[in-house]
């Protein structure tokens, strides 16, 4: 860990920090003095965006189905297949049990299905009587859900299936079962239990109590929808849903259960056993209910975590959804809308299975329920860049369509209810516009011809019909890089709207970099930082997250919106960490990164303020005077390195090793060149240091290096590596597509430069030369003779961060102060005009905790705590270390 101490530096460093100007550090050690802050608050200030701060939510890490979808019953259409999981089939997650394994006869079908866009469902055969020992006369089918599904006592839930009887009335029982507890039988206890009766394929068509689905019940070919509701009797986090299912008459209901729930939805017409008959089902949901019996379409507590970070938008679906794996893999918004059954389902980008039971109308909905204005994003017709296949494109004579799906969702969302697309959303139960203001179009796109000539199609034909919709483009997965520098050129000579920019950076990038945002051009096009986030849910990241959030809020006339990503992960499915938030089948696990983007939103400014701040600490990083060398695998491959040597370049630079067979005695003169011995690395996850330890400014480091089984790439560690400040080379990186040059700070690795297409083939030597020069200021990598890397970075770190800004509409001068250094630092603050007089009081709210504390998976270990405070607290203030503070003083609001 980086060492910061405390000592009076030599003489008093200045810095005057504008809305349009970063603070520039001289590199001097913490101050002992205290630091003075001046808010500059006698003038009225910057206007800044009222939408700064918003969410962004994509269907990663099971953040939809499994998550925010209140529906427990993963798999309920039978939908699932290879395509979503090499492991998966179309009756994951279902257990189906007959008395005799012997009698077992199930299948998946796709005739007559309720639905033909999702054509699968399952069919078990029942025999003719209890006495024929081939076959069984009674089915079980068990769903589990999510790992599990979690029941309340005390709950009513809400169950729907499709059924079809074929050959005979059948009867079936719902129940709610936990695995954890054993009944009296030996079996699973029940919770809740209700009976139904099934009518044989052509029985009449009663009792269709639930319009939410317009689909006829009975279908022509038989179908019936079951509606059940389940009252819970008990609670468990290892609950299940338990069909029973056997020919009229043959269940009795459970004497311990008599007091449950029944519904019967069709007389039973009496039909002689006398031959097989086939039991089919689809479309299983079983959902919570809310107070008044409505199913919930989303999980309260996950809604309710969203709403509390007050966002002013809330961009969706994604991410690399939006635009696929490939172009018949692209997210078509208008396929996510009416009746859930006529949804086509999907395989997703992120390895699992898209069902869009949340769609685009609920997605609409949520942002109502949490007051967040839409930002929908649609493709443009380019697939994903970053996967195996590259980018696929759609032809231009088939673009037609996609430029009409951005004007008809516009239509559906703002539309009168006399217009096609409103009368659509007013048929959804929503005749009122959902007011859309925003629409992104493309995300991290490469910009080429391709790209360019599709989405202008969209974006002109967009501001032609609707030009008070405000429009954004794409600049690439990077803050930096050739289709950043591309989309911003695309964007200034179009011109569009907004450029959203992503950028997924460690801490110690954050912290150097916080003047990224200084000097945009308040006439170009605006900027949206449409994902960002640092790496880790350390409070170091926390921090370096709210450090670089005063950056953005002070640039907030030409930084319009930003979201941090991803919001949601499932525990035990995520694809992508760290997270926001993570979520199990029974709670919400915020993050500290969570309570930064609280604390944000909830005292979120109308105008900023410049401030001068004298005095504060500054960042000395651990002195990079030496290299180490080891090697690591990423896949289950093997390597073999020879030649293998460190050269000092510079004369007066001493040479060591840490092992004799190395390097020579330490008592005798230090060699130029040090060579280590042959080496082999084998096995998924394994390493392998070769033991050098050179001192040096200045170096060359060369080996030849080998694959000989495997196809994945490996990693190569350099510099200080057994500190928190080193450097990475990505040797075949992400599915052994790129060359990747990484700087791990704060023990946290990320792309220094970036990246380069190339891979590793195995049986083919590769010369490797890595040079360093002034401690890792600059590095330049080369690959067989040809420089593929060079870094160079000279800026310097600042960890104690300030800003100021007020709220006219609400009265309020706030402050936020990060403080990333491990002294706690006093503070003296100074106003222009003072904000507490007399007795009037403000809040202090602080989220302190070490440095390293937190981890992914696990709920924050510290949560931001208020207290009051006075005119004479600001005289005696105190910035804990690895803290983040808001102050938020009294004003006159406007009237």
């Amino acid at each position: 860990m980086a060492d910061i101490t405390a000592q009076q530096p030599n003489e008093e460093a200045t810095t005057v920090t504008s809305p349009n100007a970063a603070s520039a550090a001289p590199h001097v050690t913490a101050a002992t003095a205290p630091t003075t802050i001046t808010v500059h608050n006698s003038k009225s200030g910057k206007a800044i965006s009222t939408d700064l701060w918003g969410i962004f939510l994509e269907d990663i890490n099971y953040s939809i189905d499994g998550g925010l979808n209140a529906d427990l019953v993963q798999n309920g259409a039978f939908a699932y297949n290879r395509a979503d999981n090499p492991r998966w089939s179309h009756l994951f997650t279902w257990t189906i049990d007959y008395p005799r394994a012997a009698a077992r006869d199930v299948s998946v079908r796709t005739d007559h299905p309720v639905a033909a866009e999702n054509p699968h469902y399952m069919a078990a055969q029942l025999g003719a009587s209890a006495d024929d020992t081939d076959s069984a006369d009674t089915v079980t089918l068990i769903n589990r859900g999510f790992d599990g599904m979690t029941f309340a006592a005390g709950t009513r839930y809400a169950c729907t299936a499709w059924v079809r009887a074929e050959g005979a009335d059948m009867t079936i029982a719902a129940e709610l079962i936990d695995e954890a507890t054993q009944a009296d039988d030996g079996g699973a206890a029940v919770l809740a239990h209700a009976e139904m009766s099934i009518n044989a394929h052509g029985a009449s068509e009663d009792h269709d109590e639930d319009h939410n689905h317009a689909v006829n019940t009975p279908t022509v070919h038989g179908w019936q929808r079951l509606a059940v509701t389940l009252d819970c009797t008990g609670s468990t986090t290892q609950g299940a849903l338990r069909f029973t299912v056997s020919r009229a008459g043959d269940i009795s209901t459970s004497n311990s259960t008599s007091n449950a729930a029944t519904a019967a939805i069709a007389a039973t017409i009496s039909i002689p056993a006398a031959a097989p008959a086939t039991f089919s089902i689809d479309w299983v949901t079983l959902r919570p209910c809310n107070a008044d019996g409505t199913p919930r379409l989303f999980r309260d507590d996950m809604v309710r975590a969203l709403h509390d970070l007050a966002p002013r938008f809330m961009r969706f679906p994604g991410g690399c959804i939006t635009h696929g794996v490939e172009t018949s893999n692209i997210y078509r918004w208008k396929r996510t809308i009416g009746p859930v059954e006529h949804r086509p389902h999907q395989y997703s980008y992120w390895g699992y299975h898209q069902s869009f039971t949340v769609g685009f109308h609920e997605y609409f909905l949520l942002c109502e329920a949490i007051g967040a204005k839409p930002l929908p994003v649609l493709p443009v017709g380019v697939s994903c860049q970053n996967t195996a296949g590259g980018v696929t494109v759609v032809p231009m004579d088939q673009m037609t369509e996609f430029v009409q799906d951005a004007l008809d969702l516009i239509e559906y969302a703002n539309g009168p209810v006399t217009s096609t697309w409103g009368a659509k959303r007013a048929a959804a139960g929503h005749p009122k516009p959902f007011g859309l203001e925003y629409l992104g179009l493309g995300n991290e796109d490469k910009i080429n011809d391709a790209f360019r000539e599709r989405f202008s199609l969209i974006y002109d034909a967009v501001k032609r019909a609707y030009p008070n919709i405000t429009v954004i483009g794409t600049a690439g997965p990077n803050p930096s890089g050739e289709d950043y520098d591309a989309g911003w050129d695309f964007a200034r000579r179009k011109p569009i709207d907004m450029v959203d920019e992503h950028a997924y950076k460690s801490p110690q990038w954050w912290f150097a970099h916080l003047d990224h945002y200084d000097g945009r051009d308040p006439l170009g096009p605006a900027t949206y930082l449409g994902e960002y986030g640092s790496w880790s849910n350390l409070q170091i990241s926390a921090l370096a997250e709210a450090a670089i959030m005063t950056s953005i809020e002070r640039n907030g006339d030409t930084v319009r919106m930003a979201s941090y990503a991803p919001l949601f992960g499932r525990l035990a499915h995520t694809q992508w960490h760290p997270d926001l938030l993570y979520f199990d089948s029974e709670r919400t696990i915020p993050t500290l990164n969570y309570w930064v983007q609280r604390m944000y939103a909830r005292s979120a400014m109308t105008h900023v303020l410049d401030t001068t701040v004298r005095n504060e600490p500054r960042f000395e990083p651990e002195p990079r005077n030496w290299t180490g060398l080891r090697f690591g695998s990423v896949d289950a491959g093997s390597f073999v390195f020879s030649d293998i040597s460190v050269t000092v370049l510079d004369a007066n630079d001493a040479t060591s090793a840490n092992d004799a067979s190395v390097a020579n005695d330490s008592d005798t003169a230090a060699p130029s060149i040090v060579h280590a011995p042959d080496t082999t690395l084998r096995g998924s996850g394994a390493s392998v240091d070769t033991g050098l330890h050179v001192t040096a400014d200045h170096y060359r480091i060369a080996f030849t290096a080998r694959r000989t089984d495997g196809e994945d790439g490996l990693i190569i560690d350099f510099g200080a590596v057994d500190s928190s400040d080193y450097f990475r080379w990505a040797f075949g990186d992400w599915d052994n597509k790129y060359y990747i040059l990484k700087r791990v700070g704060d023990g946290i690795p990320d792309e220094a430069v970036p990246a380069v297409e190339g891979g590793v083939e195995s049986n083919r030597d590769y010369r490797v030369e890595i040079e360093v020069a002034n401690q890792g200021q600059h590095v330049q990598v080369w690959l067989n003779g040809q420089r593929i890397h060079e870094y160079r970075d000279t800026s310097e770190q600042n960890r104690f961060v300030v800003s100021a800004g007020r709220n006219t509409t609400a009265g309020a001068l706030t402050i936020r102060i990060v403080n990333a250094t491990d002294q706690p630092q006093p503070v003296e603050f100074t106003f222009d005009q003072s904000p507490l007089t007399g007795s009037a009081h403000g809040t202090a709210t602080t989220l302190a905790a070490a440095r390293d504390a937190g981890k992914p998976f696990e709920e924050a270990p510290a949560r931001p705590q208020t207290v009051d405070v006075s005119a004479a607290d600001l005289a005696h203030w105190k910035a804990e270390p690895y803290s983040f503070t808001v102050l938020t003083l009294p004003e006159q609001p406007e009237q």
